[in-house]
Parts: C-alpha cells; sequence; structure tokens
C-alpha cells in the first residue's frame, strides 16, 4: 500500500485532499456544535436528534484524530526516507565505536562483557501504521538474555542513539525486497519497483525516465508495455510533481482528436480542441489569442473565418508530403512517410489505416503491399539472419530473398510477439538509435528494435 492510499477513518486520504478534508471536520464541527447548543434539562433522556448529532460529533472528531495521526505518520515516513544515508552512517559508526572499544578493552587486558550484544539492529520487520511496533525500552531489553542482569551499558544507553538504531532499522527492513531484473537497463535491484500490468518490472529511475521521455515523444503515450497499458494513476507516486504537470498536459494533448494551437509560430502552445464555432482562446504561454475554429489569430466576435488563411500552411506541408509520397494519418492528421513493409499503417496515435488511401485499414480495396518495398523488405530480413556468418554466394542470397518475400507475401502483417537477444550493435529500425552493444530480434520478421521500442513502443 502507497502513502496516497491510506483510509483514514470514513474517508481515503491523498497528499491532495488532507487539507480539504480537515476543513470540511472542522466545518461539520463548527454546524454540529451550533446545533447541539439547545437547551434541555441535564436529566433528560436525549431525543433521536440529539443522539444522531453526538453521534456525528463523535464521527467527526474521529475522523479529525485518525487524520492528523496519518498526517503524522507520513511525515516521519518521508523523513526517513530522506535521511536514510545519514541513519545508515551513524548506525555503522555507532557499531564500530563499539567494536573499537572492545578491542581497547583487549588489549588493555580487561575481558569484555561476553554478555553484551552488539549495537546492530535487532528490531523486527515492521513499517509505519503497524500495531506490532515495541517501545525503545522493550527493544533494549530484548537484547539481554532474560538469565542475565541488564549492565550499566544498557542502562544507559543514550536514548537518541537508540531511536536512530530503531530507525535505521525500520529503513533496513524496509528495503530488503526481493531481488528483481529491471525490464529497460536489465539490471538486479533489490530497491523500490514497480509492476507493470504485464508482468515486468520497472526500478524507479527506469520508470521515471519513460515518463519524461513520453513528455516529449508522443510514440511513447499511452503508457504502456509488452502492449498492456500502464494506469497512470499506479506510477503517479514515483514521479516528481512538475515532471507530473508536464506529462499531464502531454497526455491531455495527446489525447485531443482536433488539436488547437497556438497561431503564433514561434510559441505554437497546444490550447485545447478545435471547435466548429468561432471563439477567442487565449494562449498562457504567450498571451496571444487564436480563433478556435479556424486557427488563425483571433479576429473581432461576429467577424467571419478566413479558411484560405488558416489553410494555407497545412496546404503547404500536405503539398510537400504529396510530392514525396507520404500520407496523412485520418485520426491526429499527423504527416506518415512509409519506410519499409506493406500498406497498413500504424500511427503513433494507434490508430491503423492504409497508406495509399488513408482509409480505415482493411476498409478499402486497394493492394496490400508494393512488389519493390515486399523485395526490400525480404532483403533487409535475409540481411539480418545473416549477422555474423560467412558471406553467402550470391546464387544462395538470392535464393533466399525469394523464398522470404514469397513468405511476406501471406504472412506481411507481423504482431512482433516474439524476440530473440542478438549480440552486436546496429540501429532500431523504430527510433533509430544506433546501440553499440546489443539489440532485439522479432522471430518473426527479423526486425531489429532496442529494449524501449519493444517494451514501450510497438
Amino acid at each position: 500500500m502507497s502513502v496516497d492510499d491510506v483510509h483514514v477513518g470514513p474517508y481515503s486520504c491523498s497528499t491532495e485532499d488532507d487539507a480539504l478534508i480537515e476543513l470540511i471536520c472542522h466545518l461539520s464541527l463548527n454546524d454540529l456544535n451550533g446545533l447541539n447548543k439547545g437547551k434541555r434539562r441535564a436529566d433528560a433522556p436525549l431525543s433521536d436528534i440529539d443522539l444522531a448529532i453526538q453521534l456525528s460529533l463523535e464521527e467527526a472528531n474521529s475522523a479529525l484524530s485518525d487524520l492528523r495521526d496519518y498526517k503524522l505518520a507520513r511525515s516521519i515516513d518521508v523523513a526517513l526516507d530522506v535521511d536514510q544515508d545519514v541513519l545508515d552512517e551513524w548506525n555503522r559508526s555507532e557499531i564500530q565505536a563499539q567494536q573499537d572499544r572492545a578491542m581497547a578493552l583487549r588489549l588493555s587486558g580487561v575481558t569484555p562483557n561476553p554478555h553484551l550484544r552488539p549495537l546492530a539492529p535487532t528490531m523486527p520487520s515492521t513499517s509505519l501504521g503497524s500495531t506490532s511496533r515495541r517501545t525503545k525500552e522493550q527493544e533494549i531489553r530484548s537484547s539481554t538474555p532474560d538469565d542475565q542482569p541488564e549492565t550499566e551499558e544498557v542502562r544507559t544507553m543514550p536514548s537518541k542513539t537508540s531511536s536512530v538504531l530503531q530507525r535505521s532499522s525500520v529503513m533496513s527492513s524496509r528495503k530488503s525486497l526481493p531481488a528483481r531484473q529491471c525490464a529497460i537497463c536489465l539490471e538486479t535491484t533489490t530497491g523500490t519497483t514497480y509492476r507493470a500490468p504485464c508482468g515486468d518490472y520497472y526500478d524507479i529511475e527506469c520508470l521515471v525516465q519513460t515518463i519524461d521521455m513520453a513528455t516529449r515523444d508522443d510514440s511513447l503515450l499511452p503508457l504502456r508495455c509488452c502492449r498492456q497499458e500502464i494506469p497512470v494513476n499506479q506510477v503517479r507516486l514515483y514521479v516528481p510533481s512538475r515532471m507530473w504537470s508536464i506529462f499531464e498536459k502531454r497526455l491531455k494533448e495527446f489525447n485531443t482528436a482536433d488539436r488547437l494551437y497556438c497561431s503564433n509560430k514561434a510559441c505554437n502552445g497546444f490550447l485545447g480542441e478545435r471547435t466548429t464555432y468561432s471563439s477567442s482562446v487565449g494562449c498562457g504561454s504567450c498571451g496571444i489569442s487564436t480563433c478556435s475554429r479556424c486557427t488563425t489569430l483571433a479576429h473581432a466576435i461576429g467577424a467571419p473565418c478566413d479558411p484560405e488563411a488558416a489553410d494555407a500552411g497545412v496546404q503547404q506541408v500536405i503539398a510537400l508530403g504529396q510530392e514525396a509520397g507520404w500520407q496523412r494519418c485520418p485520426q491526429c492528421r499527423q504527416m506518415v512517410e512509409l519506410a519499409h513493409g506493406c500498406y497498413h499503417m500504424t500511427c503513433r496515435c494507434r490508430a491503423e489505416f492504409c497508406y495509399l488511401c488513408a482509409a480505415r485499414w482493411k476498409n478499402c480495396r486497394c493492394e496490400q503491399w508494393d512488389e519493390g518495398r515486399l523485395i526490400a523488405a525480404a532483403e533487409r530480413q535475409v540481411n539480418n539472419r545473416l549477422v555474423g556468418e560467412a558471406p553467402q554466394p550470391p546464387v544462395v542470397r538470392e535464393r533466399l530473398v525469394r523464398d522470404v518475400a514469397e513468405h511476406l507475401r501471406d504472412n506481411h502483417e507481423c504482431a512482433h510477439r516474439s524476440w530473440n537477444y542478438r549480440s552486436g550493435g546496429g540501429q532500431c529500425e523504430l527510433c533509430f538509435f544506433n546501440l553499440p552493444l546489443y539489440l532485439l530480434q522479432c522471430r518473426g520478421c527479423t526486425m531489429l528494435a532496442c529494449v524501449r521500442c519493444r517494451r514501450n513502443r510497438i
């Protein structure tokens, strides 16, 4: 259970709701106290209304008390996380000091007390909110054998040191998590990890890095791993507030189909969704107002929109795309380019369409591939398969290309379900980054991809 999921009385508290719930409790108490000021005899039995008011007062006071306890426990929890390194170092110095003292006693000819245990933490695994936490005196007593009297050193142990040892023990028990391998960096960690819906584990650094990259790269949205979407409310706890605010804005932009951007080309900030009527939308970054219908500089109310001015820039881009053989996504209206393979396109907004006519995939009668592109895809697959092997004679290579091309005609849509590790560097075919050590290779189409693309983009 995370800090933000602790239940307080009848309320479910989060860090954002603490102040609101406390205010509600205080207002409820004020209202109930006002209703409870009526005059009645001291020995008179309570009416149903008086009894309900009394029970409501007790419930509100109890909720307020629970909320304060929860806030205190959370502040202690945060302090332990922040001061972990200091506490560990303090604990090590105390243990070293005791070992030095024992060594000094031996050198001077004095035998140390054999019944005095080291100051290493002996506290059992506990967590904040546990009802079985022992007091400091019980913890000190537990380190002394039952059949031996407490020594002077144990009885006079400084309370500050004991408190530090207890807190360090709590941190040690909280950190003793099972070893997990991060799905991104492939390193094994015993620290805090996040388990994605597909079962893969992420260390927190890689998880935060993924979200940070998603604020600048639409192809990583929505957050997903192995084609399964990651609920954003599950990862909110691990992300810094500033980064999360940027991510939420980016996610809102990604989920908007017909987007409106600032008419100031030097700004181009996201303003929301376009409308079928004319309205002025101000930009919070540059202060320029934009018409939500024609997307140009905002004009006077009632003045007609200028469709030619609005479409001038768009038409230039479309014309350039047609010359280069690009296509426009029917969902997000972004320009896309087919690098290789069949005409089945999957845009970064996850829309699937035909590259020739932009119709929804399998809703048209266009050819599913171009013969030249098919042969190019077959050659690419053969090249990937022969990496690290002895060069093949031209006749053998041509036969391999023909066999692969024939296979692609019937199986040109690969689902990329199974992958092999391939040592040696190369370029990822999705993000086009060059990696020096290794790549992952799809067993179906031999596509080469980096770990990030295999997990979070496909």
